[in-house]
């Protein structure tokens, strides 16, 4: 396995990214491998600026401050907090990924193009595999919806927007749209768990990982 092995797990809302996490890094631990586990927004006064500053806690409401929080957290976290990560762990398992800033850039208007020349993604630490989950947007809505810690971004609408977006940005990375080169090679796993159990999401996660002989 390479050191500093990083798996980000990145899709929409309600589709069992933190349930697959968890079963990923306890997989790897169990394998007395030293993982870190971290997740998108990291900053936490940053996630609470998100949730309950910016734009009075409602989604739409202050787009450009929202995105460029987003790139800042990202920023932090891929030009030193990986790097000193990889240093001392053999994986790294996350929450999102800086694919993320451009699925929701475009759920609030930004280009691809936009997003990227704000993040200057090509400076950021690269992952190692990309494992994007979706869903029908009505199925992944009603999995959150009674989530006492949901964020503003998990409404009807919104979920909708990103659904789609979801799609779109891994069809885009599959198709080679150079708005995402920094992204250029890193493998892709596409998981549409609407009709999975959290159980058979992961093992179908683990067997695209082993396939690439990730782990």
């Amino acid at each position: 396995m390479k050191k500093g092995l990083w798996i980000v797990i990145t899709g929409l809302d309600g589709t069992g990214k933190t349930t697959l996490k968890n079963n990923i890094v306890g997989l790897l631990r169990g394998s007395n491998l030293r993982v870190k586990d971290f997740k998108f927004p990291y900053d936490k006064h940053l996630l609470d600026l998100l949730n309950n500053v910016v734009g009075g806690g409602r989604p739409w409401q202050d787009n450009y401050t929202d995105q460029m929080l987003f790139t800042l957290d990202n920023r932090v976290v891929g030009t030193t907090l990986v790097k000193e990560w990889r240093a001392t762990n053999d994986v790294l398992v996350s929450q999102r990924g800086y694919i993320d800033s451009f699925v929701h850039g475009k759920c609030r208007g930004y280009s691809y193009a936009e997003v990227d020349s704000l993040m200057r993604t090509n400076e950021l630490e690269r992952c190692d595999v990309m494992i994007h989950l979706n869903a029908e947007a009505k199925i992944a809505f009603d999995r959150i919806k009674e989530d006492p810690d949901a964020d503003k971004y998990e409404i009807p609408e919104y979920i909708k927007k990103q659904a789609a977006e979801t799609s779109l940005a891994y069809k885009e990375l599959l198709a080679g749209n150079p708005d995402l080169a920094a992204f250029r090679n890193i493998p892709n796993i596409y998981i549409d768990t609407t009709a999975l159990t959290t159980y058979e999401t992961y093992m179908r996660a683990v067997d695209e990982l082993k396939k690439l002989n990730l782990i």
